[in-house]
């Protein structure tokens, strides 16, 4: 979620400016909630993220959680990365809010409950890194059109044993994986990338080697298009933001499906 409003703050400052995150811990009254509808009495925990950009036209500013709604080139980005942001204050029974003037920046608000005790302790056993290294072996195609999600997946990969081959989009994979078809243990392709998206990249990869191992990775719950791609053969959905052990666990059912 900050890696998203962050890179989003960037590019609102082609020429330099001040990137600021913000902590505090509210208290939300009675009085605060007819304010503020969708927050319930009790405490919270703000994050405000700002920039000193270019700021979001009056026009748009109702549009820009929308899935696939971006103004910027074709090919520089997809219209996902505020909707996955809504997506996370959404689940998490958050609530955000937009501060907003052109020429003067922008300033995201994000508040979550604080639970009222203490989350419970890991389990004693739960798995190490050393662990997944010892399980997990195999070489990974990674196909992903935000460098920066690409290169945080693909050292998490390599963090739990994985030889880690990273594309930056559906173009480069097929033709990495055309001439490298046997070298490739399975595919992990995102669902929204600009020119060839990742259900046109699963299809073209499959008319190379029909036999092909690939798990869908978005950032929306399981939904007809991410269906539709299981159906056409793909072996799993790993969701965004990805968790070590529930992608660790992704990959090697899909492994197994067709081991």
């Amino acid at each position: 979620m900050l890696l998203n409003l962050a890179v989003n703050a960037r590019d609102a400052m082609p020429a330099g400016g001040t990137l600021t995150f913000a902590t505090e811990i509210i208290a939300c009254d009675r009085a605060c909630c007819k304010t503020h509808p969708a927050r319930q009495p009790g405490r919270y925990a703000c994050i405000a993220v700002s920039d000193t950009g270019c700021g979001i036209p009056h026009g748009i500013r109702n549009r820009i959680f929308e899935p696939f709604f971006t103004t910027k080139k074709a090919g520089e980005g997809t219209g996902m990365g505020l909707a996955l942001v809504y997506g996370i204050v959404q689940n998490h029974k958050g609530e955000i809010d937009v501060d907003s003037e052109e020429g003067r920046g922008t300033t995201f608000r994000i508040c979550f409950p604080l639970a009222d005790a203490p989350a419970e302790s890991q389990p004693e056993h739960a798995p190490s890194r050393e662990t997944f290294s010892e399980q997990n072996q195999g070489r990974v195609l990674l196909v992903d059109d935000d460098h920066l999600v690409r290169n945080v997946t693909a050292r998490m990969l390599e963090s739990i044993g994985y030889q880690v081959i990273a594309t930056s989009g559906g173009e480069e994979a097929i033709e990495h994986y055309r001439r490298n078809p046997a070298d490739i243990d399975l595919a992990i392709i995102d669902l929204a990338m600009p020119n060839i998206d990742g259900c046109e990249t699963f299809r073209m990869l499959r008319r190379i080697n029909p036999a092909i191992r690939a798990i869908l990775a978005t950032g929306y719950d399981r939904d007809s298009v991410a269906q539709a791609m299981i159906d056409e053969g793909m072996l799993g959905l790993v969701q965004k933001p990805f968790d070590v052990q529930e992608l660790s666990q992704a990959i090697g059912a899909a492994l197994v499906k067709r081991g």
